[in-house]
């Protein structure tokens, strides 16, 4: 096939796939995108539905979009090492937060990990002249929705964050739990009293 009569999304994908050969190398694009042993599925689900063929195909496209706008940015090549070796879906959800303040045109930095409570948080922003401390959080897509889950997560976020310093928790949740209106207001009845 030529470029000319390929369709944009497969010429989109294609491209995707180039980027993180590059920044991840094509041994992980084989396993974790092409291959049959990914780290995960939430890049590669063996799955006859169109539906779930063209999500798939989305998060690839996604993942490289932010992964190569995010080349600049301070501490990226540290989160770049994580996904090379390990499950993908939390440092998806790590740059999906960022993307939010990226675009946001708010300059921020990832922070390099520290594993001392108070000072592990994932990035710092500036608002305004403010430094806003951020703590990127994931539910992975199997969770089983519980009040509790939300709780703990924010508590565990909240550990993570300097004390008495203006901070941001972001948790990506899992699409189901959006679908239903009664778990999307339990969901904001928890952070409401958090």
């Amino acid at each position: 096939k030529t470029f000319a009569n390929m369709q944009p999304l497969g010429l989109l994908y294609g491209l995707a796939s180039e980027v993180l050969i590059h920044l991840l190398e094509s041994k992980w694009v084989v396993d974790n995108i092409f291959g049959k042993d990914p780290f995960d599925k939430f890049l590669r689900a063996k799955s006859q539905s169109e539906e779930d063929r063209f999500k798939m195909a989305d998060r690839v496209v996604e993942t490289a979009e932010m992964l190569f706008n995010f080349q600049s940015i301070v501490g990226i090549e540290n989160l770049i090492e994580k996904i090379k070796k390990d499950s993908i879906e939390p440092y998806i959800a790590e740059l999906q937060s960022a993307k939010l303040l990226y675009f946001n045109e708010t300059t921020f930095y990832f922070n390099t990990p520290s594993n001392q409570k108070g000072f592990d948080y994932d990035a710092v922003a500036t608002v305004q002249t403010s430094k806003v401390y951020c703590e990127f959080k994931c539910k992975i897509e199997n969770t089983k929705f519980s009040e509790n889950t939300i709780r703990e997560t924010l508590r565990k976020a909240k550990g993570q964050l300097p004390k008495a310093k203006k901070s941001i928790i972001f948790i990506k949740i899992p699409e189901e739990w959006t679908i239903h209106k009664k778990t999307e207001s339990k969901v904001l009845k928890v952070l409401t009293e958090f």
